[in-house]
């Protein structure tokens, strides 16, 4: 039987290795600017704020990233929020307020600040997944295989959307092919590949005809 991953795992994002941060323009594509456990031990990416936001509320985006690196959600929220309201252009601070929201398990809350990071920035990458997530999280699966397979389309080579996907395919919606398509993709762009999603493929050959 494929030992199929835990549904916990539809939640691995790649830690960017790279420390600076890179800027951020309301039409730049968003990088990881940094990085933090997550509860169910996965990795997890937080938005990088922007050259251009700013000057007196960029001290509060770097406060909220620090609560966040602490998993001091609530705290994170809080300076969030009034980023946002001050200017709701800046993608990077609205995910990372749909993140803290997801934590504090305010799920509507959450997609509804990742939705405005998109119309914001319909780059924003990191947005994209981290709706998807949401959305296999509510069921909603064909929702959430369209909204990575958007991000796949903004970024072909955004190896998280890749992972998610294929986890979405093989246990929710039961699409080995395409299972086997998107780990396989990850395992090229990973900078080491992971052995767990090794073993999924190796499974998944074993049972079928898949190459």
């Amino acid at each position: 039987m494929t030992p199929k991953p835990g549904a916990q795992l539809g939640d691995r994002f790649l830690c960017a290795r790279r420390s600076a941060a890179l800027v951020l323009g309301l039409a730049a594509v968003l990088v990881a600017a940094g990085c933090a456990q997550s509860p169910d031990g996965n990795r997890e990416q937080h938005a990088s704020t922007a050259d251009l936001i700013a000057p007196e509320v960029k001290g509060q985006f770097e406060q909220a990233l620090i609560a966040m690196q602490a998993n001091d959600y609530r705290g994170a929220a809080t300076l969030l929020e009034r980023i946002v309201a001050t200017d709701d252009s800046y993608s990077g601070a609205l995910v990372n307020l749909g993140i803290a929201y997801k934590h504090l398990e305010r799920p509507e809350d959450a997609e509804r600040a990742l939705q405005q990071a998109i119309a914001a920035d319909s780059g924003n990458v990191v947005a994209y997944n981290e709706l998807g997530i949401l959305q296999r999280k509510a069921g909603r699966f064909a929702a959430s295989r369209v909204t990575y397979e958007t991000a796949l389309r903004v970024q072909p080579d955004y190896a998280p959307a890749h992972l998610n996907l294929g986890i979405l395919c093989q246990i929710y919606l039961q699409d080995a092919e395409c299972a086997m398509r998107h780990y396989q993709r990850y395992q090229a762009l990973a900078e080491s590949p992971a052995a767990p999603v090794a073993s999924w493929i190796g499974a998944l050959r074993s049972e079928g005809d898949i190459q």
